[in-house]
C-alpha cells in the first residue's frame, strides 16, 4: 500500500512545472547509477574469481534458499547508489559468501555492516589491522588513536570518528573473548576498542587482505 500511495504522489508532483523535471531527470540518474555500478560490480568480481589460484568459489551455494537471499542483498547493495564507493567491497563479499567456513549468521551480519559502515572507516580498519599484524598475539590488540595515525598519517578527529563508529557497529569490542556460556573470559572497560577474532573475520570477508 505505500508503494503504491508513494507511486501516485511522485506521478501527481510530475504534473508540477520543473518539479516534473527533477523527477524524471533524478529517475534518469538512478537508473544509469544502478547500471553502471552494476557493471562495475560484474568487472570487480570477475578480477576475484581470476585472482583466485585454487578458485574455491562453490556456485551451488547461490542456487540454495540461504544464498538466493544473500545475493538479493549483495547484489541490490552494489547497485545503491549510497554504496557506490563500496562497490569493490560488496564483489569481495559476493565471492566470499560463497566458502564454507563462515556460518549464514555472520554472512548476514557482516553483509549489514558493510552497508552501514563509512569508506573512512573502512580504510582506518585497514589501518588498524596492519598495526595488530605487525605487533604480533603478545601484544595488546586495543585500538588507539595515536598508532593509527602515527602509521596511517590519517587526519586524528576521522580516526577518533571512524574507531567510534566501529565500536558502535560491533567490529571492534571490548570483549577479547567469550566461553561457551558467553561469559567474558578477556576484555576491557566497557567503551574500550579492541581488535579481535570476531573483527578479523570481518575484515577477511569484506576484504581481498590475506
Amino acid at each position: 500500500m505505500a508503494n503504491i500511495i508513494s507511486a501516485l504522489v511522485t506521478e501527481s508532483l510530475k504534473t508540477i512545472p520543473f518539479i516534473g523535471t527533477i523527477i524524471s531527470s533524478w529517475e534518469k540518474y538512478q537508473a544509469d547509477v544502478k547500471q553502471e555500478q552494476i557493471a562495475e560490480f560484474i568487472n570487480e568480481v570477475y578480477i576475484r574469481i581470476n585472482n583466485l589460484e585454487s578458485n574455491p568459489i562453490k556456485w551451488d551455494f547461490y542456487e540454495t534458499i540461504e544464498g538466493k537471499k544473500i545475493a538479493k542483498k549483495i547484489v541490490a547493495s552494489a547497485a545503491n547508489a549510497e554504496y557506490s564507493d563500496k562497490v569493490q567491497y560488496f564483489a569481495n563479499v559476493f565471492v566470499h559468501a560463497t566458502f564454507p567456513n563462515i556460518s549464514h549468521d555472520e554472512k548476514q551480519k557482516f553483509i549489514e555492516i558493510l552497508r552501514l559502515i563509512s569508506y573512512p572507516a573502512i580504510k582506518v580498519l585497514a589501518n588498524a589491522r596492519k598495526i595488530h599484524l605487525k605487533r604480533g598475539q603478545s601484544h595488546s590488540p586495543q585500538v588507539d588513536v595515536g598508532s593509527i595515525v602515527g602509521f596511517s598519517k590519517l587526519n586524528p578527529h576521522i580516526v577518533e570518528a571512524c574507531i567510534t563508529e566501529l565500536y558502535n557497529l560491533g567490529v571492534f569490542s571490548s570483549t577479547i573473548e567469550f566461553d561457551i556460556h558467553g561469559r567474558q573470559l578477556k576484555n576491557y572497560t566497557s567503551g574500550v576498542p579492541a581488535y579481535t577474532a570476531f573483527t578479523e573475520r570481518f575484515v577477511q570477508f569484506i576484504s581481498t587482505e590475506d
